[in-house]
This record gives C-alpha cells, sequence and structure tokens, in this order.
C-alpha cells in the first residue's frame, strides 16, 4: 500500500503529470525476491518530510509483524526516479546477505559472524524488552542470547545506525 499524497509528492519532485498508471510510477515500482522466493513488493510509504521525501518499503511476514523494512532520504526536489533507484539498490543487497543459517540446534550466527539487525518492540506484547529483525526475522533477546552464546570469550561491536543509514 502506498501512503502519500501523490498530486503534491509528483509536483514537489517533478514528476511529469502524465504518469498516471501504476505501472510507469515510480512510487510503485518495482519488486525485488529475497531467497526462498519471497518478494517485497512496490515501495510501500512515501512520504514529504521538512527538507526531503523519503521512501520505504517494509516486508509485513505472514503474522503481521514487520520484517525488513528499507529506507532512503533524497531531497525534496529530487529526482523521485533516483531516489528509488537508490532504494531497489539497498533492497537488492539487504536481501542478499544473510546472517542466521538453521541447523539442528535451531537458528545460529552463520560463519561470517556478521549480524546486522533492527531493533522494534514486541508486536506480541509478551515481555516490554525488544525484539531484533534479522534476515527479516523477528527474534528475542533471549533467542539471540542463546545465537551469541556460541561466541563467548569473543568481542563484538554494537552500533547503533538510523534505518537510512547504509550499514
Amino acid at each position: 500500500m502506498l501512503i502519500a499524497r501523490s498530486d503534491r509528492l509528483r509536483e514537489q519532485a517533478h514528476i511529469p503529470a502524465s504518469i498516471e498508471n501504476g505501472r510507469d510510477d515510480p512510487l510503485r515500482a518495482g519488486v525485488v525476491r529475497r531467497a526462498g522466493s519471497k518478494t517485497i513488493g512496490a515501495p510501500n510509504r512515501t512520504h514529504l518530510v521538512a527538507g526531503g521525501v523519503t521512501i520505504d518499503a517494509i516486508e509485513l511476514n505472514k503474522d503481521q509483524s514487520e520484517g525488513y523494512w528499507f529506507k532512503v532520504i533524497g531531497h525534496e526536489k529530487g529526482d523521485l526516479f533516483e531516489l528509488l533507484a537508490r532504494l531497489v539498490t539497498r533492497m537488492r543487497q539487504g536481501l542478499a546477505c544473510t546472517h542466521l543459517e538453521e541447523d539442528a540446534y535451531g537458528l545460529q550466527i552463520n560463519d561470517r559472524g556478521i549480524v546486522r539487525a533492527r531493533i522494534e518492540s514486541d508486536a506480541d506484547g509478551k515481555t516490554d524488552m525488544p525484539v531484533v529483525v534479522i534476515d527479516g526475522r523477528n527474534i528475542s533477546w533471549d533467542e539471540f542470547g542463546r545465537m551469541v552464546a556460541t561466541y563467548t570469550g569473543f568481542q563484538f561491536k554494537l552500533e547503533l545506525r538510523d534505518l537510512s543509514d547504509d550499514i
């Protein structure tokens, strides 16, 4: 679903009024697939914010929790096609890089030893603890703690970044 004031956004972003059908619309274009034939559809949130435009693409999991979430920010008078291209590139890069694998012991951090995640609130409301979203999956702190327990004695670096930053 696209959430935008599209006439105003088109005017602000200099998109010709002749682009009227979704097939040619940069705000609705593109589907990106990830492993397992799962897809993330067209960007589904476009916002005109102070000094710029943001476009988000959000995957909804079967349980309606938010999986992958990609965001780009551009100048309000910038080219939306260019901004959309940046979003699609970010989506492809994010979907190509996995951090978890499933083995006989359940989900584990893969051999690369790198985890990129997003912090979210617990949608089920079972706890006041947040969850981390890794590879589009909601992972509880307990489950994440079990995954990192195999790295006892190792060092790690935790760096908190905005959703629109490249990591």
